[in-house]
């Protein structure tokens, strides 16, 4: 594969690859199950912990459905509730924690 300097600069981790003439990239997307049943069903999620400084809000109005066959990554910044979001899924949530919404896992 031959490569050809990006705009980002021209040292060598700064070379993207290049692609024949007339080729197009086209993202491949998985089939998915949209109408499977839910694994996951997160709706307004919201999770505060009540500190000496006051209430803070580590979660505030996630929602999303998970269904079977499907993957989700869940990033963000540091600090940005994502251990929160899970633990709160999982009941694992520390005392100080108010959890509000609505959490279904499966048929439950």
């Amino acid at each position: 594969m031959t490569t050809e300097p990006s705009a980002a600069g021209d040292g060598p981790g700064d070379r993207a690859p290049s692609r024949a003439p007339g080729r197009s990239f086209e993202p491949r997307h998985l089939e998915s199950p949209s109408t499977g049943p839910a694994l996951v069903d997160i709706a307004d999620l919201t999770v505060t912990l009540t500190t000496r400084r006051g209430p803070v809000t580590a979660v505030n109005g996630v929602t999303f459905t998970l269904r079977t066959g499907e993957t989700l990554g869940v990033v963000g910044e540091s600090g940005s509730g994502k251990s929160m979001l899970i633990r709160s899924i999982l009941s694992l949530v520390p005392p100080n924690a108010t959890i509000g919404g609505e959490i279904t896992l499966g048929a439950r």
